[in-house]
């Protein structure tokens, strides 16, 4: 015995979407604005990206991962320190080979 849908009118239009995200206006392929979107967002994740390597390396190797406060003075000289083991840690084949 299998039931039927239940169907029901409403007037009112946005009646059962109260989870759905907004809907973002089309816009045409191969816009300039879309083009310009495109690079500037390229700029953005590729500093992003290396930022993001630099600090995933001080946090594995050098302890960032949990950090306390130990007061400012000591804070900036470990991170300045762990920083620059990172560059070069990370430019290591540039210097030896």
């Amino acid at each position: 015995m299998a039931t039927a849908p239940r169907v029901t009118a409403s007037a009112d239009p946005r009646e059962g979407t109260e989870g759905a995200r907004p809907q973002q206006p089309a816009r045409a392929q191969g816009h300039a604005t879309e083009e310009l979107e495109r690079l500037v967002n390229r700029a953005k994740s590729s500093v992003r990206a290396r930022l993001e390597h630099v600090l995933g390396v001080v946090k594995r190797f050098w302890g960032f991962g949990k950090v306390r406060y130990r007061g400012m003075a000591k804070d900036a000289t470990r991170s300045s320190v762990a920083l620059g083991l990172a560059n070069i840690f990370l430019a290591r084949r540039t210097l030896v080979g």
